[in-house]
This record gives C-alpha cells, sequence and structure tokens, in this order.
C-alpha cells in the first residue's frame, strides 16, 4: 500500500509540474523534463521517508537549518529581513531543547563538530570587527547565538534519550529540502539556464547551476554540500541494510521483549539491523532468529545469531561482525 501511494504521489506530481511547465514555456522538451522532474522529487522524498531512526527533533533541527538557508537566498529579491523571524523562532526552540545550557556547555569543546560548525562564526565576528563594520558582526553574534543554541540541543537530546541519534532525523530533512527545490524548479532543472537569485552570484557567478525556482531558492554548493552529507551518513553506516527485492522475509529480535519487525519480501525498505542481515533469495522463508542458550534481544555483534529456513531444519551460522561482513555473492 504504502509503494503503490507513492507511485501514485510521483504520478500525480509529475503530471502537475509537466502542465505548469508546458502552459508557462509553450515547449513539449521543456514539459517532459518538468515531468522527469517531479517524478525524482517525489522519489527523493519516499526515500526519505523510508530511513529508520527518523525523529521528529531531528527532522526539526535539519529542517530550520536549511529553511533558513533557503530563506536566505529566496527573500533576496523582495525582503532580506524575513530570515530574521525563523532565526529567532529556530532560537527559541534551540534554547528550550538545549536547558539546562550550562551543563550541557562543557561538551562542546570535546567535539569536533562544534569547532567546525561555530568557530567561523566566531571568526566571523573578528573580522567583522577588524574592518569596524559593527552591522555584520552584530549579524554573526545572532548567528553564532542560535547555532550554538542547535548544538547543546543536539547533546542534550543525545544526554536525556539515552543516546538516541538525531543525525538521521537530520539528513532526512535535508533530502526533504533537496526534494522541496526540485519541484520549485522543475522546469528548469534540465534547462541550460536556471532561475537565479538578483545580483552578482546568481547574475554573474553562478548562472548556470541550478537554484530552484521562483518560490524556493538555495545556493547550489549548499545544496550539494547537505546532498553529500546526506550519503556520508547513510551510504557508509552498515546499520542500514535493505531487504525485499532479492531476498526473502527477514525479521530480527528488536530488544524489547521478544518483540519482531518483519521487512516484507515484495517491498523494498529498510531494515534497521544491529548487524547487517543475511541476503537470501526470494521464496526460502528465511529468517533472523537468536540461537539456542543466546540472550533475547541481545544485540552484540556476531554472536548469538542463526539463520534458519523452513525448508531445512539446520541451521547456519549468523552473520559475522559488522566490521569484517562481506555480502555474499548468492544475491543477485
Amino acid at each position: 500500500m504504502r509503494e503503490r501511494i507513492a507511485i501514485g504521489a510521483a504520478v500525480a506530481v509529475a503530471v502537475a509540474t509537466g502542465a505548469v511547465s508546458y502552459a508557462h514555456d509553450h515547449s513539449v522538451p521543456y514539459a517532459a523534463g518538468a515531468f522527469v522532474a517531479g517524478a525524482l522529487a517525489v522519489a527523493i522524498a519516499w526515500f526519505a521517508s523510508t530511513l529508520p531512526g527518523l525523529t521528529v527533533r531531528g527532522l526539526v533541527i535539519g529542517g530550520l537549518f536549511v529553511l533558513a538557508g533557503m530563506l536566505s537566498w529566496t527573500s533576496l529579491g523582495y525582503g532580506r529581513w524575513l530570515v530574521w523571524p525563523l532565526l529567532g523562532l529556530e532560537g527559541i526552540v534551540f534554547a528550550v531543547w538545549a536547558w539546562p545550557w550550562l551543563r550541557h556547555l562543557r561538551a562542546l569543546p570535546r567535539l569536533g563538530s562544534a569547532w567546525l560548525g561555530l568557530a567561523y562564526w566566531v571568526l566571523g565576528v573578528v573580522g567583522a570587527l577588524l574592518v569596524v563594520n559593527l552591522a555584520v558582526a552584530a549579524q554573526r553574534v545572532a548567528y553564532a547565538g542560535v547555532f550554538g543554541l542547535a548544538v547543546l540541543a543536539v547533546v542534550a537530546s543525545a544526554r536525556r534519550d539515552r543516546g538516541r541519534d538525531l543525525s538521521v532525523g537530520i539528513v532526512g530533512a535535508f533530502l526533504l529540502a533537496v526534494a522541496l527545490l526540485v519541484v520549485s524548479g522543475s522546469g528548469n532543472l534540465f534547462q541550460h539556464r536556471h532561475v537565479v537569485p538578483p545580483g552578482g552570484w546568481g547574475t554573474e557567478v553562478m548562472v548556470h547551476r541550478f537554484w530552484g525556482g521562483p518560490w524556493l531558492l538555495y545556493h547550489p554548493n549548499s545544496l550539494a554540500l547537505i546532498a553529500v552529507v546526506a550519503a556520508m551518513r547513510i551510504g557508509v553506516d552498515r546499520a542500514f541494510t535493505c531487504c525485499g527485492a532479492a531476498g526473502a522475509p527477514i525479521s530480527r529480535r528488536t530488544g524489547r521483549s521478544g518483540s519482531r519487525r518483519r521487512c516484507p519480501s515484495r517491498s523494498w525498505r529498510w531494515c534497521w539491523c544491529s548487524r547487517p542481515a543475511s541476503c537470501f533469495r526470494r521464496g526460502t522463508g528465511a529468517t533472523m532468529s537468536p540461537a539456542a542458550g543466546s540472550t533475547p534481544g541481545s544485540r552484540s555483534a556476531g554472536t548469538g545469531w542463526t539463520a534458519t529456513s523452513p525448508r531445512s531444519s539446520s541451521a547456519t551460522p549468523g552473520p559475522p561482525a559488522p566490521w569484517s561482513y562481506a555480502p555474499p555473492t548468492s544475491c543477485n
């Protein structure tokens, strides 16, 4: 059912973007490109929705970050002040989630990501003061304060929720932002010239780069950066495994008193596993279950798990530890 809804949404959005493009440009090739762009945007959004471990707090933090950047570039032509109410809202949300601030402030010097994400704002304030530009210095102080509270909110959430990872939700929000930009710029995604913001960045430096569309723009370098961040978070983590299209149903212990989660054999989706699951051909009915004598719900890698099949009473050893796992060559 979920896959049918995604396909229906892709067709509807693709037809809508193609129709709008044709009404605007009266060009069949341009309308065909907008049709493909609309379907691509829905595919990206659907992919983001299938990521396991999504949290509301992660989605909100990532969404506010990227929305502030998009609003900054979109509003260049008619109201640059629009981003400041959004930054004020971000500051309030992050301040509430980061409380108590002083307790979590001591953790920032030990985080490399905090040095990367906050140090350049401090250096920017120093640079603005050196050239005696007090307005820019004040703006950068505000940016540093808001994003400093954001880092504190992430640290506080991880400690309060027993190490819950917010990064999956954050990159999920990044992917949804990419999908929105593709929909907004569907009419010019495959054209040689694109919708650009006013000023030198758009009209001179990056006129041939994709910025988005008339109602939503984002710097092309920032667009590429959030896509790379999402790829780095998802692509190299072996906790993300897929089962379905080439594999039979695979179930696992979730760690909650014998509960199980099953991946359907005829639909492609993620499995949130503590280790990569073995790959089985469709129809074997293989399942992942704890071996005899092991502790139910154990998440220790490489031990206590067996792969069993209803067609055979024999059991084969389960997958090895995550960092030494190689997919079997029989998967196709």
